[in-house]
């Protein structure tokens, strides 16, 4: 291609599944962070509570409906980031 000259049918393909793929990786890579942080969440929000509550430790949580409400709160939290994050994924085809 000289300068100045439309580029080609070719050049515009090329550029056209390079703009794709890179459309596609920036999704996978979201939906990627979305899921890490989904798992984060949850087992810091959900399991730990629960191994804390298992072990009469100082610094296990209360007992209660607070941390029973907390916990799930959490929960669905983490599965909405991981939904998320598959509905992104479905896009892409």
């Amino acid at each position: 291609m000289t300068s100045g000259s439309p580029p080609s049918p070719a050049e515009d393909t090329d550029a056209l599944k390079r703009h794709i793929l890179v459309h596609k990786e920036k999704t996978k890579l979201t939906a990627s962070a979305a899921n890490n942080i989904a798992i984060a969440l949850f087992g810091g929000g959900f399991l730990l509570p629960i191994i804390g509550l298992s072990f009469p430790l100082s610094s296990a949580p209360p007992e209660g409906q607070v941390t029973l409400i907390t916990m799930i709160v959490w929960a669905l939290v983490a599965v909405s980031l991981h939904n998320w994050g598959r509905t992104m994924l479905d896009g892409l085809r």
